[in-house]
């Protein structure tokens, strides 16, 4: 064999190496952050989900709240500059009628999503994933970009904060 290709093998190793690595600390830290709401999970509480400003020089956040386990209320803003919109759904029969806004979620289904929907691309090459939490151990970021072009989200959620009651 070549020299080059020796190198050309060491490399893809390396990459596989680190792709699964970096998978499984994804997946370390996500485990390790269910576990912290699977202990403290309150029956009410309430989490903004947003859209980095930077990212699309709009502001754009969905305000979810939760009693007894339940959402009760969803609230919407967006902001670019130029058009202002805000709407509340705070009846069982609103809530999730607009097509606007992230979903009306419990966090349980967002670490779901995170796990099925996110965490999977981890082993794909083509894209970095970001899993991150608050400094209460709690879920904050789980996106995924293009590895080539990593300023805007292909898919995910993050949160600016939780409010637990």
């Amino acid at each position: 064999k070549s020299f080059m290709m020796k190198i050309a093998g060491f490399l893809a190793l390396f990459v596989l190496f680190y792709s699964a690595h970096s998978y499984v600390f994804n997946l370390d830290k996500y485990q390790a952050s269910l576990n912290t709401w699977n202990n403290i999970k309150p029956s009410t509480y309430t989490y903004i989900q947003y859209i980095e400003p930077s990212l699309l020089e709009i502001e754009i956040t969905t305000t979810i709240t939760l009693t007894d386990g339940k959402v009760v209320k969803r609230a919407y803003h967006y902001d670019d500059g130029e058009t202002v919109t805000d709407w509340v759904e705070d009846t069982p029969e609103e809530i999730g009628s607009h097509e606007e806004g992230f979903p009306a979620l419990t966090l349980d289904q967002v670490y779901s999503q995170c796990v099925e929907n996110v965490l999977v691309y981890d082993a794909v090459l083509l894209y970095i994933v970001n899993f991150k939490t608050f400094s209460n151990g709690l879920i904050k970021e789980c996106s995924f970009y293009p590895a080539n072009a990593s300023d805007r989200p292909l898919g995910g959620v993050t949160l600016s904060e939780i409010q637990l009651a």
